[in-house]
């Protein structure tokens, strides 16, 4: 069976072809889905049809996952293929909140004597010709869908969702587990950087629960001025020694264009048996703790 849309246009469904009357080398191949909704269409040629109805129909009796954005894709696929041959592709009207309405005219092809107009009459020959054969090689609609025209949302049984959703979560199970991976290395270098320079420290003196180191060879003022600077970077840095006991390596360094504007603090907590159990690290620069 073919059929005649508006006198103009040949609908093959069993090759889902659309092609013009009066010249077969202009032809579109449609997808699957889009030619069993062409049909759908067919059947209730200018009556409404609701979404469900074509969902139900085009989607579901076949063993697919429906949704609108499929319905909506491949309505707008028939729409562009009608257009192709100069057809208004509004012939496919929307009814808003209900559904769809087919408005275009329809013929069948049966036999060589349906009658046609005389310009059309050897073309209409050559279909009622075809028919016979072409019925007998009707292939089921499981066959490989042709490529659209346009690129459209492929049909999604519900197991390959599932599959997506379980490989969006070990991505982002990797991507968690690599986040911590690099915490804890940065956390174990700073550590490593404070306990590994600690020879390279004096103890300058003491400021409540917390032992200031200086690092040698490097000039500071008096003991007194050192521990009153140390005190004011403590507090900048917003560690409080009245509280928790720690080891403080304290340095002061130069840009090269203003004296101690660079301050360097490796604070590290110290449990009852004299052992690090935590350290961590603080830059201050131009006055700003980092």
């Amino acid at each position: 069976m073919k059929y005649i849309l508006n006198l103009t246009i040949v609908f093959n469904p069993s090759e889902k072809i659309l092609m013009e009357l009066n010249d077969e080398e202009r032809a579109v191949t449609l997808s699957n889905p889009a030619s069993r909704l062409l049909l759908e269409f067919i059947k209730h040629q200018n009556e409404p049809i609701e979404r469900d109805v074509l969902l139900k129909n085009v989607w579901e009796d076949y063993g697919f996952t429906a949704s609108n954005s499929n319905l909506n894709a491949y309505v707008s696929e028939l729409r562009k293929a009608l257009a192709a041959f100069g057809d208004d592709p509004q012939i496919i009207t929307t009814i808003p909140k209900y559904g769809f309405q087919f408005t275009a005219r329809i013929e069948s092809v049966l036999s060589p004597t349906l009658p046609a107009p005389d310009s059309g009459k050897e073309r209409y020959d050559d279909i009622a010709a075809d028919t016979k054969e072409i019925s007998a090689t009707i292939q089921p609609d499981t066959e490989p869908p042709h490529p659209p025209i346009a690129p459209l949302p492929q049909e999604v049984m519900a197991p390959g969702r599932k599959y997506l959703t379980m490989l969006r979560s070990k991505i982002l199970l990797i991507l968690v587990i690599l986040s911590v991976l690099a915490t804890a290395l940065k956390i174990y270098a700073n550590w490593a950087d404070v306990t590994i320079g600690k020879a390279n420290y004096l103890l300058a003196g003491e400021i409540d629960q917390c032992q200031i180191f200086i690092q040698k060879n490097v000039a500071f003022p008096s003991g007194t001025e050192t521990l009153d600077m140390a005190r004011h970077d403590l507090r900048q840095g917003k560690v409080d020694c009245s509280v928790e006991k720690h080891s403080i390596f304290y340095t002061k360094g130069s840009d090269g264009y203003k004296i101690n504007q660079l301050t360097f603090i490796g604070i590290c907590a110290v449990d009852e048996q004299g052992r690090y159990n935590a350290c961590r690290t603080i830059r201050i620069n131009s006055g700003e703790a980092q």
